[in-house]
């Protein structure tokens, strides 16, 4: 019923996998991480962040992504997706 204020998302990027773009743009980026700006999020309402990038070779590449925001606790929610990576 609150907003989550100071919301952060973190991904970091796997190796072979380098960053081409990012909505919204003002990001924080190094090459094995990428911190998106806090913003605040309304109940109900989603907030959608893109990842762009480049694999640079074949494999499994695993993201993690957290996410801490004002109110969400002391830990960061935390996913782990993978994604095959095939040759062209």
């Amino acid at each position: 019923s609150e907003p989550a204020r100071n919301a952060r998302l973190r991904v970091e990027l796997p190796d072979g996998v380098s960053l081409v773009q990012t909505t919204p743009k003002d990001v924080q980026a190094t090459r094995s991480e990428v911190l998106f700006p806090p913003a605040t999020v309304a109940p109900g309402s989603p907030q959608r962040f893109t990842l762009t990038y480049r694999a640079d070779k074949a494999g499994t590449a695993f993201f993690k992504t957290s996410l801490e925001a004002t109110g969400l606790g002391d830990r960061p929610l935390v996913k782990e997706q993978s994604v095959e990576v095939v040759p062209r």
